[in-house]
């Protein structure tokens, strides 16, 4: 991994571990779960009981407790070179608060996007913790779930769908494989959640390239980006290139759509409907919890 920065004094240890491999061919299963969520704890816990998988829960970063002085070592810098007049946060704020635009006085501040509410910088540190463990682990596969997901197959399926991956492509080559068939991959759902009246990250514009959608295999999609980081197998390559390029850089874009911006880094989006994202209706994202 490359040169330290402050956000590393901001990541959260995942606590003691039990190593039992429980799913064949991943190494390790990590779960993101609020202290004030034992709701969807209880929930998602019985749902992977049944299968004989227990997940490790993380006790998730709550980002509407961040003080400014996190914010200030987390986020973005404005360089120079940074296009002005593009709209950004300059503190935590609540989903839905009114940007400010980057002018030449605000070289040397930090940043976010528009669209990063409070509570997905929290999100965004627990997932950057847990991926700390696993490279400090040197894990080779490893998936990462949030609470708010639905088991809709057998997620022991999983070791077939990576074999299958390894198979049509290489097992060096990929580095994220979603475990749903969400239309969040779709070129139409990426351009919406990262183009349209959104910008991208500051010295890398969004390109045609995160519009990828190719079909490999008659059980993947190869896509350029998408949204929604609810459940993702991983593997060790992806680990370190998230790390590599995040730590140094700072965080700007909410996590899911962040993904996309790094440097060659490669998507796979499974086919078959393993553990999905259920549908929100209210967002720890958005909205603090009392």
């Amino acid at each position: 991994m490359k040169e330290k920065s402050k956000i590393l004094r901001h990541l959260k240890s995942v606590g003691i571990k039990n190593e039992k491999i429980q799913i064949k061919g991943v190494d390790f299963i990590y779960l993101i779960n609020l202290d004030k969520r034992q709701d969807r704890l209880i929930r998602i816990l019985n749902q992977f009981s049944r299968y004989g998988i227990f997940p490790h829960r993380f006790p998730a970063i709550y980002g509407w407790d961040l003080s400014q002085e996190t914010f200030n070592d987390i986020g973005l810098k404005v360089l120079p070179s940074t296009s002005f007049d593009r709209p950004v946060h300059f503190s935590p704020v609540p989903g839905g608060a009114v940007p400010k635009l980057i002018t030449l006085s605000c070289i040397g501040k930090t940043c976010v996007h528009h669209t990063m509410a409070a509570g997905a910088l929290g999100v965004y540190l627990s997932h950057l913790s847990i991926l700390m463990d696993a490279y400090q682990s040197q894990y080779r596969t490893i998936w990462v779930l949030e609470d708010d997901v639905t088991v809709k197959n057998d997620p022991h399926n999983l070791t077939e769908s990576i074999d299958k991956l390894d198979e049509l492509v290489g097992p060096d080559v990929w580095d994220i494989l979603y475990t749903d068939n969400d239309d969040c991959f779709t070129s139409s759902n990426v351009l919406a959640h990262m183009g349209g009246g959104s910008w991208g990250r500051p010295g890398i514009p969004m390109t045609q390239a995160l519009l990828e959608n190719k079909r490999v295999g008659k059980d993947f999609i190869k896509n350029g980006g998408r949204c929604q980081a609810h459940s993702m197998i991983i593997r060790q390559n992806g680990i370190r290139k998230i790390l590599d390029f995040i730590i140094p850089n700072g965080i700007f874009r909410p996590y899911d759509t962040e993904l996309p911006y790094i440097p060659d880094i490669t998507f796979y989006n499974s086919l078959n409907d393993i553990v999905h994202g259920r549908d929100r209706t209210f967002s720890d994202t958005f909205y603090r919890l009392s």
